[in-house]
């Protein structure tokens, strides 16, 4: 009986530490759509959301990814449409954009909330990120929604 309880727990581990639960993937393409279920056919778009647009796993089904957004709201995305490279979403007002990681660097641009950003470097308190357009600079992380953690 020992056996089976410890093959049984063993099983489960591997298979819970296999899945991406939990893991915030962003946006690949210029645009995606969160549906109101795991298919292309038979689904209601939720919503439209811009490229590096992070989305936190909740589940999965198929080719699908069921996310949540900074916002709380939930969906499926398409795996295809998803990758694990950084991507962050302004979750304040509007925040300064800088020329270094500082309140003392120049401020070469701003956004507002929603503006989605692809992250290039992660320093301890600060994010050096650019824009679909190009446009790269310094956040201060606590303004963006899109990082598990703060390291």
């Amino acid at each position: 009986m020992k056996n089976i309880i410890f093959s049984v727990a063993l099983v489960l581990t591997v298979v819970l530490a296999g899945n991406s639960f939990g893991q915030i993937l962003c946006v690949k393409n210029r645009t995606a759509n969160l549906r109101s279920s795991p298919s292309l056919t038979g689904s209601i778009v939720i919503l439209q959301v811009p490229r590096h647009y992070p989305l936190d796993i909740q589940g999965e089904n198929g080719d699908f990814l069921y996310v949540r957004d900074f916002q709380g709201r939930d969906g499926w995305v398409a795996k295809s449409v998803v990758v694990t490279e950084a991507g962050v979403i302004v979750n304040v007002r509007i925040v300064n954009v800088r020329s270094g990681p500082g309140k003392d660097h120049e401020v070469l641009f701003k956004a507002r909330r929603g503006v989605t950003f692809r992250v290039l470097q992660n320093q301890v308190n600060w994010l050096y990120v650019e824009h679909e357009t190009g446009k790269k600079g310094w956040i201060y992380k606590d303004l963006v929604w899109g990082l598990k953690s703060k390291a």
